[in-house]
C-alpha cells in the first residue's frame, strides 16, 4: 500500500496558505476526505478524527481502518491521539508508526463532555502536570512526531498559559489552537484577542482553528495574524467544500444543488464500496447535507431538499431526487 504522505510545514510544494482539513468525529473520514480532497481540491492534507487510548498496551486494529494508508488516496494525512494515560497514548504512537506514519497529533481540546469529565480533550487542559507527563514520554526519537491540539482551557478561558509553558518546554511539530473554551464547545465566537497573545507566546509553529466560514472570513483572521503557521477548516468546509478553492483564488465560486448533488452522489458511492448499508448511509447523506444547505447558492432548494431528506425512509427515493440534479 506504500506509506502515509507525511504533512509537513511548507511540504505541499511551497503551499501558501497551508490549508488543513480539521479532525470532526465522525464525519471527516477516510470516506469524506478522499471525495471532498479529489473532488474540490485545495486542501494541502488533513488530520484525521482520533483514536482513543485504551488503558494498557491493547491493540484495536478496528480502530485503525480509518487510517491505513490504502484507504486515504494520496493527500497528506495526520492521524490523532485521544487520551490522558502516557502508556496508551505510547501505544497508539507506535500503531501508528506501524501504519508508515511519521506524524500523530493529541487532541487536548476536544470538548465533548463525557470525554472532558475523563480528563481527556479539554478536560486535561486544568492539569498541566498531566499534560507534562504524556509529553515526556511521548516526546521521543523512537515515536513519531508529535503535535498538540487545544483549547483556550475548559472552564476558564486563561488555562492556556500555564498550559503553554508546558508546551514550550517540548520539542513538538506544531500546535493548533482552537480559542474557546471546552465549556463553549462552539457557541459564542473565537477570543482572537487570547489567539495573538498565545501566539506571541508560543515557541512552536502554531495553526489556527475556528470559524472560518468563507473566503472574507480567512482574509480577515490572517491578515490580523500572518504569523499563523497554518489553518484548520472545519464546519466551514463542511459547508462549502469549495471553501479552500475560493480562499485560494480570493474569487467566489459556484456552489450550487448541482455541485452538492454530484458531491453526496460521490459521497454514497464511497459509502457503498466500503461496504455500508444502504439505510445507514442514508443517515450519513442527512448529516452531510445537515451542513452542505447552509453553503449553497440555492437556498430554496436546498430548502426543499432538506425537507425531503428528513422525512426520506426509502434509498430508492433518495437517488431519484438526488438523480434531478446531476
Amino acid at each position: 500500500m506504500g506509506n502515509p504522505s507525511p504533512l509537513r510545514l511548507g511540504s505541499s510544494a511551497g503551499s501558501s496558505p497551508l490549508l488543513v482539513l480539521a479532525p470532526l468525529e465522525g464525519i471527516t473520514t477516510a470516506a469524506f476526505r478522499r471525495a471532498a480532497m479529489e473532488m474540490f481540491g485545495g486542501l494541502d492534507g488533513a488530520i484525521a478524527p482520533f483514536i482513543g487510548t485504551i488503558r494498557g498496551a491493547r491493540r484495536y486494529d478496528y480502530h485503525l481502518r480509518d487510517v491505513l494508508p490504502g484507504v486515504n488516496g494520496s493527500r497528506p494525512l495526520i492521524p490523532q491521539i485521544l487520551g490522558a494515560d502516557p502508556e496508551g497514548i505510547v501505544h497508539v504512537s507506535r500503531a501508528y508508526a506501524d501504519l508508515g506514519y511519521t506524524q500523530v497529533n493529541w487532541n487536548i481540546g476536544c470538548p465533548i463532555p463525557n470525554i472532558t469529565r475523563k480528563k481527556r480533550g479539554s478536560g486535561i487542559l486544568p492539569h498541566p502536570h498531566l499534560i507534562e507527563e504524556v509529553l515526556s514520554r511521548s516526546c521521543r526519537p523512537d515515536l513519531p512526531a508529535f503535535s498538540v491540539k487545544l483549547r483556550l482551557g475548559l472552564e476558564e478561558a486563561d488555562e492556556w498559559r500555564e498550559v503553554l509553558k508546558v508546551l514550550n518546554d517540548f520539542p513538538l511539530d506544531f500546535v493548533v489552537l482552537h480559542p474557546r473554551t471546552g465549556r463553549q464547545m462552539y457557541r459564542g465566537t473565537p477570543d482572537r484577542e487570547a489567539y495573538g497573545e498565545f501566539l506571541a507566546r508560543c515557541r512552536h509553529s502554531l495553526f489556527y482553528s475556528g470559524d472560518i466560514n468563507s473566503a472574507e472570513d480567512f482574509q480577515g483572521i490572517s491578515a490580523r495574524f500572518p504569523e499563523t503557521a497554518g489553518w484548520l477548516l472545519g464546519r466551514g468546509f463542511l459547508s462549502r467544500p469549495v471553501l479552500a478553492r475560493e480562499i485560494r483564488s480570493g474569487r467566489k465560486e459556484s456552489f450550487a444543488m448541482k455541485e452538492i448533488a454530484h458531491f453526496l452522489r460521490r459521497l454514497a458511492d464511497e459509502f457503498l464500496a466500503f461496504g455500508a448499508a444502504p439505510p445507514w448511509i442514508l443517515g450519513k447523506m442527512k448529516l452531510y447535507f445537515g451542513y452542505l444547505k447552509h453553503g449553497s447558492d440555492d437556498a430554496a432548494q436546498a430548502g426543499e431538499f432538506w425537507t425531503l431528506l428528513r422525512g426520506c425512509r426509502e434509498w430508492g427515493l433518495f437517488e431519484d431526487r438526488l438523480r434531478e440534479f446531476l
